[in-house]
């Protein structure tokens, strides 16, 4: 039944979107229990699942590789927040910048700074495939990287079309070479079955 006044195919469900201004004024007020872990993705607070000991072990190994593969002309940062919008503030895994952390002064890293961004997925496949990558592609994040650990395999975006999709998609596993890093996926990967 409709409410009065509305007809049936008319009615209209509100959200409460979160901004990041939103987010810290709440942080601040203590609405949230210490310690939540979470990203603001699109208006949405999206919980963060606490790393394994394989994530953090993948996630140290191909840190490391990516950082000398960039050089000194680049810098990298882990689970920091990057700001695509004012609704959005995803915190990658992996973030190499153009430049220094220095030269971001105390702020977060904004697309047009920002060379690669990199999720390493142990659970979240469909979401950092999907909506993400999406996200990355409309804010020109240049290269994106998601890491399948079950599925042991990479996938990497290049040429983002501005509008939510990348032009080029590479799915590598097992002896392929991983691009800028030119070593096998499988040496950056725990043996198979261990």
């Amino acid at each position: 039944m409709a409410a009065i006044g509305i007809r049936p195919g008319e009615e209209t469900v509100r959200e409460f979107r979160w901004t990041i201004d939103r987010v810290i004024a709440a942080m601040e007020a203590g609405v949230f229990p210490p310690g939540e872990n979470f990203e603001l993705f699109e208006g949405r607070l999206v919980l963060k699942m606490p790393q394994s000991e394989l994530h953090a072990a993948i996630h140290f190994r191909f840190f490391s590789a990516l950082r000398t593969a960039f050089g000194s002309t680049h810098d990298g940062h882990t689970e920091h927040p990057i700001r695509l919008a004012d609704d959005s503030e995803p915190e990658p895994d992996i973030t190499i910048v153009r430049g220094r952390a220095e030269d971001l002064g105390f702020r977060k890293a904004s697309p047009a700074e920002i060379a690669l961004v990199m999720e390493i997925s142990q659970t979240s496949l469909a979401f950092d495939l999907g909506d993400k990558r999406s996200a990355y592609a409309r804010s020109l994040i240049p290269e994106y990287w998601v890491l399948n650990i079950p599925g042991r395999t990479l996938h990497v975006h290049v040429d983002p079309d501005g509008r939510g999709m990348y032009r080029t998609e590479t799915v590598l596993r097992g002896e392929a070479i991983v691009p800028r890093l030119n070593v096998p996926l499988s040496t950056l990967l725990p043996p198979t079955g261990a």
